[in-house]
């Protein structure tokens, strides 16, 4: 889980410009839904935007905070 602002003068390909504020890192033991949907519920804000790629790991996302935008993980670099 990672909090980014943009940074000045720098951009990614999409002409986007990404910083990373805050990290946190959570070990789950499996990658089934149920668990992804309760750790981001206990550790991220309702008000959230969420970038992931399409795993159906991550459908209910969507539900829980303000927006899950999934794409192809190549788009993410």
């Amino acid at each position: 889980m990672a909090e980014s602002h943009p940074m000045e003068g720098q951009t990614n390909k999409k002409g986007k410009k990404p910083q990373v504020g805050h990290l946190k890192m959570v070990v789950i033991h499996d990658l089934k839904s149920d668990t992804i949907t309760s750790m981001v519920e206990k550790n991220i804000s309702k008000e959230s935007i969420i970038d992931s790629d399409l795993s159906t790991s991550y459908i209910h996302l969507k539900d829980i905070v303000k927006e899950h935008r999934g794409c192809n993980s190549f788009d993410l670099i």
